[in-house]
């Protein structure tokens, strides 16, 4: 699969029901940043050019910023995942261990060993 299959994998199954998770929260920012307002008056000085105000018009600026969100969020989310393969040291969790096949080295017992014969073990005393 890759350095990214699980991300690509996520995008694959999981766009569409994120874009709808997302579409009220990425529209409420376009909003309130008036990107769409902006937009509109640029088509409105465009519209009558050949070929570019037809395909201007038809644009969907708030989905293609929407899916823009989306492809970010995959990409920061391939960084990670490589980071996950690469580095035993990102394998945080028994989850991510079983997740991407990868099992964890052991301690090593010689070591664990000997630091139990090189110091005695207190003794209890016995209960009364």
């Amino acid at each position: 699969g890759g350095d990214d299959a699980a991300t690509r994998f996520l995008q694959h199954k999981c766009n569409d029901d994120l874009k709808l998770v997302m579409r009220e929260e990425c529209e409420r920012v376009l909003d309130s940043n008036k990107v769409t307002q902006y937009y509109s008056q640029i088509i409105d000085h465009i519209k009558d050019v050949p070929v570019v105000g037809e395909l201007a018009e038809k644009y969907d600026i708030r989905n293609h910023t929407l899916q823009k969100a989306l492809d970010g969020l995959y990409i920061k989310m391939a960084e990670q995942e490589k980071l996950i393969r690469d580095d035993p040291a990102h394998r945080t969790t028994e989850l991510l261990t079983q997740v991407f096949g990868f099992k964890q080295p052991e301690a090593a017992e010689p070591a664990a060993e000997a630091v139990a014969e090189a110091a005695p073990a207190p003794e209890v005393p016995a209960a009364a």
